[in-house]
């Protein structure tokens, strides 16, 4: 148990959308972009349980991704009211950096789910997508250039120590 812990981030909004299409368009968020995962979905309560997979280096900083929980309000036949909260998997968020990138991916969840509310998604998650690749691509590079590197000074050692012996 922690003994500090930061609040899980969270936001109310208000959409101008009947419910039906609120829970359509979160449905199209998800199964748009891989990077999110439907674990649980409520219809009588309105609540849905996402999963949202950790981007980058995961496994050195022992990151297991995080959940987003969604609770629908109707307010009125065509207003609805979306309540946000964002969560660690495992865990809870105890430090600045980790409540930055849990703001920051709710933010990117609810830019998504505006676009689909708007009928854009699919050109903004290719502009989104060719991005990533890229990041991608440039952090693939970078690796191998280190490896190459290290594997250089490691040959460049080993030939030093035979010399140093006189072989």
């Amino acid at each position: 148990m922690a003994f500090f812990a930061l609040p899980n981030p969270t936001k109310e909004v208000t959409v101008k959308f009947p419910i039906d299409k609120v829970r359509t368009s979160i449905n199209e968020v998800i199964t748009s972009l891989n990077i999110y995962r439907l674990l649980e979905e409520d219809e009588i309560t309105n609540r849905f349980r996402i999963f949202i997979k950790s981007e980058g280096i995961s496994l050195i900083t022992m990151d297991m991704g995080q959940h987003l929980d969604i609770t629908l309000n109707e307010i009125s036949p065509d207003s609805t009211k979306l309540s946000f909260e964002i969560s660690r998997a495992v865990g809870v968020i105890d430090q600045l950096h980790e409540a930055n990138r849990a703001a920051e991916s709710l933010n990117s969840f609810i830019t998504y789910f505006s676009k689909s509310l708007q009928g854009k998604l699919s050109e903004f998650a290719e502009q989104n997508e060719v991005r990533q690749k890229a990041s991608a691509n440039s952090l693939t590079v970078f690796l191998w250039g280190v490896i190459i590197i290290t594997l250089l000074f490691i040959i460049i050692g080993v030939i030093r120590i035979r010399i140093g012996n006189g072989l």
